[in-house]
């Protein structure tokens, strides 16, 4: 039960990250237009490269370390602290970088400032410490109201394109505020520690290793809206950015039970127990397979009409672009399950780092050609190439420590079913009005479409999904 438990408490957090968006982006596109949402764009995604500095990997390798040694009241405070005093000198180092970057690339200035407050939120980002006690319950609780309080000021204050420096200091200042909601708890998980004996060299290694495929990840994820800002126009960074994060969206459903399943993983290992690791990856793995298809297909059927719909008639070109996005859902899905559940906790830091390098070299060699022939849709599709190049090569490397056959056991008949739900839902959608009402049936009726023809061509897959890894933690 602590599992399923942590997997809604996980997913209602990484959510509640993106939440703001997916609530405001209707607004927010209308009020601010594709220039202002451009701008917020271009600037965000700049300072993410300092906020990705900021972190060096520690959330991940944080996560883990904690995990290691969370039986041990001692180690974990003295883990924590050395941990955390990194944290906090990365921080500040990426912010001094930043400061030098705007002195010498000015334009936007203002609004970078205003993005900068999201550099100095990583030094209270403690949420790696939580996760690693497999605690998600604080994480999500804490932050509720201040998602909320920056919802009301969004659609209080944000009134005109004008208002463009509001919208961008409300988003960065929840992010801080709701870091800094986390740190009251500290006082009854940890003990004092003499500072003087703490050890942070030793966990340089650990950090710079998780560090490096994060700069790949950032890569296709920010690089192609920058690359879209240069070659084309701030707007059409705009279009890809309005894609993404819907397409994000779904993917956070659909990798939180891997962040769940990452520290309790590494505890396994940790103490030894390799046979239960194996199978609760196998039931992992073929639960993403059965949500990440669904929600693939089913997303696609409905994009054409839908964005407009949601974004307004000047995001037209996001529904294609969302058809060209999808299949990451399904992608990343998969390699998260391998990388953060397998790879991770089993310390094969060097052979997660290529994987994730192999897609940033993929992007990048695919991103010029593509966006300059295609334009946004070049850099859709360059994306979803990135992140299949992961995945391959992460079979590849996994394929004698697992069985591939046990991974993909039921894949051809979740594609069946997938395909008849895509039928149904498109014919629909195409032929219906997009609104609130139609939007709400088209999904409900995908939902009981997709699991009624699961049903009927392998209904003994439903008596496995009742024992599966939630059941048996």
């Amino acid at each position: 039960m602590k599992i399923i438990k942590n997997y809604i408490y996980n997913t209602s957090y990484q959510l509640l990250t993106l939440i703001i968006p997916l609530i405001t982006t209707p607004y927010i596109s209308r009020v601010l237009g594709s220039y202002g949402v451009g701008i917020n764009t271009v600037t965000n995604s700049t300072i993410e490269y300092f906020v990705l500095l900021g972190d060096m990997g520690i959330n991940l390798y944080g996560n883990r370390q904690i995990a290691y040694v969370r039986d041990n009241i001692s180690k974990l405070s003295e883990s924590f602290w050395e941990i955390e005093i990194l944290r906090i000198l990365f921080s500040l180092s990426s912010y001094a970088i930043f400061v030098i970057y705007i002195l010498l690339f000015p334009k936007y200035k203002e609004y970078m400032i205003i993005q900068s407050l999201n550099i100095l939120a990583v030094s209270f980002d403690i949420t790696w410490f939580y996760m690693g006690l497999e605690d998600f319950k604080k994480i999500v609780v804490r932050n509720i109201v201040i998602k909320i309080i920056s919802i009301i000021l969004i659609f209080s204050l944000v009134k005109s394109p004008t208002d463009l420096a509001k919208y961008i200091f409300i988003m960065s200042a929840s992010t801080i505020i709701g870091n800094m909601t986390l740190w009251p708890y500290l006082k009854n998980l940890i003990q004092k520690v003499r500072f003087t004996s703490l050890k942070l060299v030793q966990h340089i290694k650990g950090t710079v290793e998780l560090f490096i495929p994060q700069i790949a990840v950032q890569l296709y994820q920010v690089l192609n809206r920058t690359m879209l800002w240069i070659m084309i126009s701030a707007t059409v960074s705009g279009f890809y950015d309005r894609s993404d994060v819907l397409v994000r969206i779904i993917v956070t459903v659909v990798t939180s039970l891997s962040t769940v399943m990452l520290p309790r993983l590494a505890n396994e290992i940790h103490n030894g127990n390799l046979n239960a690791v194996k199978s609760s990856i196998y039931k992992s793995f073929e639960f993403i397979t059965i949500i990440s298809f669904p929600m693939c297909f089913g997303l696609s059927a409905i994009s054409l009409k839908f964005a407009p719909w949601f974004l307004g008639k000047e995001f037209n070109q996001v529904g294609l672009a969302i058809i060209l996005e999808a299949p990451i859902i399904i992608f990343i899905g998969w390699s998260t399950v391998i990388g953060a559940e397998f790879m991770i906790p089993m310390n094969m830091n060097k052979e997660y780092i290529y994987s994730v390098v192999t897609g940033a070299i993929c992007n990048i060699l695919f991103n010029i050609p593509l966006i300059y022939l295609y334009g946004l849709y070049g850099g859709i599709v360059s994306t979803s190439c990135s992140e299949f190049a992961v995945l391959v090569y992460q079979l590849w490397i996994i394929r004698k420590k697992l069985s591939l056959g046990k991974l993909f056991n039921n894949i051809f008949v979740v594609l069946i079913s997938t395909c008849v739900m895509f039928i149904i839902v498109f014919s629909i959608n195409h032929y219906h009005p997009m609104n609130a009402l139609n939007f709400l049936l088209e999904i409900l009726l995908g939902i009981l479409v997709y699991f009624i023809t699961l049903y009927i061509i392998k209904p003994k897959l439903f008596t496995s999904m009742k024992k599966s890894i939630f059941d048996n933690r």
